[in-house]
């Protein structure tokens, strides 16, 4: 039976690795810290109303260095159809939230100082993952903004796994002031 999932926002220090790293076998050390430093300018596109298809065309056409990372970050990170490149982690009993896919980006965001990551979290049951959710939601309540963009992409998320999206309430949006992608029509 597979266990239930979330697309969440999980603050960096309640996230565990249960072993030690090997060195990184798909990308430098500095890529991992360009994908993990961008992850607050991915959350800014966000609230100002980027989309999925946004991203896409973003890196496909990037205009700037500054704009190649972002979309990096977002594919590595955040897309939905970014299934083997997730970040997930498992709710263990005893242990807490047990990193078991993108260790290095976890590890590259401990260096940089960042202080929550977009990551599936799992657990044995709906129940447990209900309990979990809440709980980082709580942990992320001096950004509303982000958890509204997480519940968002957690729909996206689940559509593209063919699953169907929870309900979405009580998402809350603000205007940070960053100009809509000059990428529609694309």
């Amino acid at each position: 039976m597979t266990w239930p999932s979330q697309f969440v926002a999980v603050p960096t220090n309640a996230l565990v690795l249960d072993e030690r790293l090997s060195p990184p076998d798909k990308a430098t050390q500095q890529q991992l810290a360009n994908y993990v430093s961008a992850v607050p300018s991915v959350h800014q596109r966000l609230a100002s109303g980027f989309t999925d298809a946004d991203f896409q065309a973003m890196h496909r056409n990037p205009l700037t260095v500054e704009e190649r990372q972002v979309a990096d970050a977002y594919y590595h990170m955040y897309s939905p159809a970014g299934r083997n490149h997730r970040i997930e982690a498992e709710f263990v009993d005893g242990k807490g939230l047990v990193v078991t896919k993108g260790r290095h980006r976890f590890a590259a965001a401990q260096d940089v100082g960042l202080r929550t990551l977009p990551v599936h979290v799992r657990a044995s049951d709906q129940t447990t993952l209900d309990r979990v959710t809440r709980q980082l939601e709580s942990e992320a309540s001096e950004s509303p903004e982000v958890v509204a963009q997480f519940r968002k992409l957690d729909a996206d998320h689940r559509g593209a796994r063919g699953e169907q999206p929870i309900r979405n309430e009580g998402a809350r949006t603000r205007d940070t002031g960053i100009e809509r992608p000059r990428y529609r029509g694309h």
